[in-house]
């Protein structure tokens, strides 16, 4: 269990840049969590685009609710030409 799933207050990953640990081409992971460096930007990265996405008023949607509206939506959905299934099998296709 994490810190932060253990109720305490989240804590700032420090990722080691001196070998053995790590380098700083290839930071070692977070000392007291255990998240690499590349999940930590992914992170950061994502957190970014959902910001800049909520401040300009569109809405973030997870892709595994999109993936259940579209497993279970099919009939309560009404869509012309086929786009439905086109964006159901791109939604599968992308698991």
């Amino acid at each position: 269990m994490s810190p932060t799933e253990a109720g305490s207050a989240p804590h700032k990953c420090e990722f080691p840049v001196q070998p053995p640990e790590g380098s700083w081409s290839h930071p070692g992971a977070c000392r007291q969590c255990g998240k690499t460096w590349a999940q930590s930007q992914t992170e950061q990265k994502v957190a970014e685009a959902q910001a800049v996405m909520a401040d300009r008023g569109l809405v973030v949607v997870r892709r595994d609710d999109l993936r259940d509206v579209l497993r279970f939506g099919t009939g309560a959905i009404d869509v012309d030409g086929g786009a439905f299934d086109r964006l159901s099998a791109a939604v599968e296709a992308g698991q």
